[in-house]
């Protein structure tokens, strides 16, 4: 599936994609003892802010440490995307690259996937505290699962697209398929952003009547990786968030294909075939101009 396999939107899709699975029950939903939410802070201004108060996004992805995204997700107001973004710090700090290396050298003689994992423990460590679990990491799957019970509208979306088939009717599905184009559309968030376009790429909601435009003998497979790619390309265009060396940037990198150097764009160029690439480009340009 494109969205396991150009790993985008890891924790936020997984998260969501457990919690649509899910039913709403004495079992898994928020305990007292999950760790409480702060309750918004004016004191908290050191980054740049919306209208609301609220940390922006766009802004927390470029944070120069862990703290300040996990401090925003702990908000009782935070927004799914600071959500689904604290998922992914919380993943990328927590991976073990000494385990990492110690796997690969016994399997395979690469050295670029040693270079990537030198350049991804040197980001863990100006960028990520000591001592980061999985704690924090359910901690955020409750509220997103409190979030898709309570009918917050980006979460209940996600979470329905997620679980479509194709034993949904077609005019159901068609409606799916606008609603998230129009709130992919409007949204502050790259991380609701890419879950919502990446959905769309899926069998049970992609629209076949956009192959049309491929390029000359370019088959299925190459196509839907090259628009799977190009909504990366998108989102770092429109949200300005995926810079050398950033937190986007390794979360899509590893463990085997970060380098020093490394933007949004350079990884998607590294991935793709120079035709897919130029496809890749011109479809993040369609998807723009819908925006």
């Amino acid at each position: 599936m494109i969205k396991r396999a150009l790993h985008l939107v890891i924790a936020g899709l997984l998260v969501l994609t457990t919690t649509a699975c899910q039913q709403p029950s004495a079992a898994n939903a928020p305990s007292s003892a999950a760790p409480s939410r702060e309750q918004p802070s004016s004191s908290r201004a050191n980054l740049q802010v919306a209208s609301s108060h609220r940390p922006v996004e766009s802004v927390l992805w470029q944070a120069p440490r862990y703290e300040a995204i996990q401090q925003a997700a702990q908000q009782a107001d935070a927004q799914l995307g600071i959500l689904m973004l604290a998922s992914t710090a919380t993943q990328v700090c927590s991976a073990d690259t000494a385990d990492m290396q110690r796997f690969f050298s016994e399997r395979f003689d690469d050295s670029d996937t040693v270079t990537s994992l030198a350049e991804l423990r040197s980001f863990q460590s100006q960028f990520c505290p000591p001592g980061i679990g999985p704690d924090l990491l359910e901690a955020n799957t409750q509220e997103i699962q409190r979030r898709v019970e309570a009918g917050d509208a980006e979460a209940r979306l996600i979470s329905v697209l997620l679980d479509v088939d194709d034993e949904m009717a077609a005019t159901d599905r068609a409606s799916l398929r606008l609603a998230a184009m129009k709130m992919s559309a409007t949204t502050r968030s790259p991380s609701v952003y890419e879950a919502l376009q990446i959905s769309l790429l899926e069998d049970p909601l992609f629209d076949q009547s956009e192959t049309g435009r491929r390029p000359l003998g370019m088959d299925d497979a190459t196509l839907r990786e090259a628009w799977g790619y190009a909504v990366l390309l998108a989102s770092c265009e429109r949200f300005g968030h995926c810079g050398a060396g950033s937190l986007h940037v390794f979360r899509m990198c590893m463990p085997h294909h970060c380098r020093p150097g490394l933007d949004g764009r350079g990884y998607v160029r590294d991935r793709l075939s120079r035709d897919a690439f130029e496809e890749a480009q011109r479809r993040a340009q369609r998807l723009l101009a819908q925006s």
